[in-house]
């Protein structure tokens, strides 16, 4: 029987490779959101911005307005080049 590979609540921080964890590099927003420990609702209560419009741009979906990198930014206590990779 397959079981569901493990994750933390309903976020899955990344794929799970034997022992390391795998990341989308083009979109680091996740990884610095978890890392700074903050929510989804955390990041939606700071810039505004819809939860599943945050999920999306942590999945590189859609791409992210300027004034939302800002937004972002402010809320993460990060550089806002940080959280996207361009190219």
């Amino acid at each position: 029987m397959n079981q569901a590979s493990p994750s933390v609540g309903r976020e899955r921080v990344g794929e799970n490779k034997g022992d390391k964890m795998e990341y989308n590099v083009k979109h680091p927003i996740r990884m610095i959101r978890i890392m700074k420990g903050k929510t989804l609702d955390d990041l939606h209560l700071g810039t505004g911005i819809q939860i599943s419009k945050l999920s999306r741009l942590e999945r590189g979906i859609i791409r992210v307005k300027d004034e939302e990198k800002e937004a972002l930014g402010k809320t993460l206590n990060v550089d806002p080049s940080e959280l996207f990779i361009e190219g």
